[in-house]
Order: structure tokens, then sequence, then C-alpha cells
């Protein structure tokens, strides 16, 4: 987390405006975010980074788009 607030005060932003937090039911699950410098035509994509546990989609469930969960994908 060091790394990245060091990252996103070198291209002058605050991890508000540039970094997402990625939401399942209501929880946070991670992040994903830009890096973009004003006046730049090119931006750097942050993640995205999941908490462990979403490291792997769950087997589906048969004739469906949708984990076990229920998460569609």
């Amino acid at each position: 987390m060091d790394v990245l607030k060091a990252e996103v005060s070198e291209y002058n932003n605050t991890v508000d405006n540039c970094v997402k937090v990625i939401e399942h039911q209501l929880k946070p699950i991670g992040f994903t975010g830009y890096l973009h410098e004003v006046g730049d035509d090119e931006a750097y994509i942050i993640g995205p980074v999941f908490l462990e546990t979403y490291h792997t989609i769950k087997k589906r469930q048969r004739n469906t788009n949708k984990t076990s969960d229920g998460v569609a994908f």
C-alpha cells in the first residue's frame, strides 16, 4: 500500500480520485484504478487487486453464467 500511495503522489493525484473500490454484496473485495497526469495522453492501470478469497472462480452452476455464490462473470 505504501508503494501505491507513493506512485499516486508522484502522479500528483490522490487515492480518492484515482483508486476505485470493487464491491460484492456491498462489501469491499478489492480495488482498481489508474495513474494519470493532467495533460498526458495515456494512463497506467492499477490492478485489479482482489482479496485472496476472490482469487479463483468458483464452480459454475449448470446452464448459467454465474458462480456457485451467484456472482455473474
